[in-house]
């Protein structure tokens, strides 16, 4: 079951609450857009980018955009609450205070805290479904504002958050390997070049990355570069200057790799944005209880206090 809060392009999220596996969920993939994901009930392993999360009741994951990631079992016993955020949405409120997406680290984020404090957030993204369903006066703003106090939340939490509460990520080879990418996909990237740095043979590092992140080296620095592309053109850049800082070398490359990703040319994608309409909102749905979730435990918690 799908709930939708509201269509992406046209509030700049979109929230659902799901125990399906969408399509191509179980294959290494990445977004243009941050994504928050909470468990509410049940458990689900994820991969990030090399990283192994074993989530359970009341774990929220933060991924980045452009972070490959894949879930690596059924979700059908899992019950999710997903909220995907655009780019663009933040840029709306920069009385913000702090970098609202300093808390999406690469590599992934999962976080654990008490049921009261994920209740809340929970109890947020509910509002906001209800207000996107709403015609009354001000629902948008209250939408709005319900979803934006939970990603505030989420930012505090990550801020205050000590080592421990923070689910330990391997220091593994792979893992600097893809530090190094992501801070250098600008520049000229090549199995060679990058065994030559960390000091490796090219056979081991191109065995092991293809092992842990499930797709060949090359094949991640290709899509990595066109996540950042495809931002780029979207907010308005010229395609000289992205193929160029993304490190694409020359324009027919970046053609090739774009239309083979994503099935249309970069000029094709530009007009698509701008001829773009935007859909009605979908009826907003409120979160039912969870059986053995979040709610029911904190329930059962109650009721032994006053036993």
């Amino acid at each position: 079951m799908r709930l939708t809060a509201a269509p992406e392009r046209s509030r700049g999220y979109e929230l659902f609450r799901t125990r399906e596996c969408y399509p191509g969920e179980k294959i290494a993939h990445g977004h243009d857009f941050f994504e928050v994901i909470l468990i509410w009930s049940g458990s689900l392993h994820y991969r990030v980018e090399g990283h192994t999360y074993h989530m359970t009741n009341g774990d929220i994951l933060l991924i980045p955009p452009g972070d490959r990631h894949q879930t690596q079992q059924e979700p059908d016993s899992c019950e999710r609450v997903i909220l995907r955020i655009d780019r663009d949405f933040f840029r709306r409120f920069p009385p913000f205070g702090a970098d609202p997406t300093g808390c999406f680290d690469t590599g992934g984020t999962c976080l654990r805290f008490d049921d009261e404090i994920t209740m809340r957030i929970g109890e947020l993204l509910d509002r906001c479904l209800r207000e996107c369903g709403s015609q009354e006066l001000g629902s948008a703003i209250m939408a709005d504002s319900a979803m934006l106090q939970a990603m505030i939340l989420i930012h505090r939490l990550h801020r205050k958050a000590t080592q421990s509460e923070r689910r330990s990520r391997s220091g593994s080879l792979v893992a600097s390997v893809i530090e190094y990418i992501n801070n250098h996909f600008s520049e000229e990237l090549t199995l060679d070049g990058l065994a030559g740095r960390f000091f490796i043979s090219k056979y081991h590092l191109s065995r092991e990355f293809g092992r842990i992140v499930g797709v060949p080296l090359h094949r991640y620095i290709t899509q990595k570069r066109l996540v950042v592309a495809k931002q780029m053109l979207s907010e308005g850049l010229p395609s000289s200057a992205v193929y160029q800082h993304c490190g694409f070398g020359d324009y027919s490359n970046f053609y090739r790799a774009f239309r083979g990703e994503y099935g249309v040319s970069p000029k094709r994608y530009v007009s698509s944005l701008r001829t773009e309409t935007d859909a009605p909102p979908e009826e907003a749905q409120v979160f039912p209880q969870a059986p053995g979730g979040i709610r029911e435990k904190k329930q059962r918690k109650k009721k032994g206090n006053t036993a």
